[in-house]
């Protein structure tokens, strides 16, 4: 092997070394991104569950101070007013967990595409040096 095709295939193995710790970079980036995701999501969620909860507390203290029993009518509105405030609550959570997974699929996309890429690097290099 002359010196110039050992100079090759230190290229090419730097580059194919390049390649690989790209991909591993973007996978701990999309794992950072992904855990930013989740953390605001449940944040998001938290605020909302007690800012529902303040809103309960007011309707109920509301009707009691106008005198209308809980009963019936009040009573259902609350009840619905529950739940889709744990459907928002819940739509919140869906929508940090969707984010975190399309984060987390990225990354290792991202990570097996470098992997390619070095592969197809090391194959060339070598194909050249031939």
């Amino acid at each position: 092997m002359s010196g110039m095709e050992i100079l090759m295939l230190g290229g090419t193995a730097l580059s194919a070394m390049g390649s690989i710790r790209q991909g591993q970079a973007a996978e701990m980036s999309a794992n950072f991104n992904a855990e930013s995701a989740r953390m605001q999501g449940e944040a998001k969620e938290a605020v909302q569950r007690r800012d529902s909860q303040r809103v309960f507390g007011q309707t109920r203290a509301a009707i009691g101070k106008s005198g209308i029993t809980t009963a019936g009518t009040p009573m259902t509105v609350i009840a619905e007013s529950a739940a889709n405030a744990e459907i928002d609550a819940l739509n919140t959570q869906f929508g940090s967990l969707r984010e975190e997974a399309l984060y987390r699929a990225r990354g290792k996309y991202d990570k097996q595409a470098a992997y390619m890429q070095a592969g197809a690097t090391l194959l060339g290099g070598a194909s050249k040096i031939a």
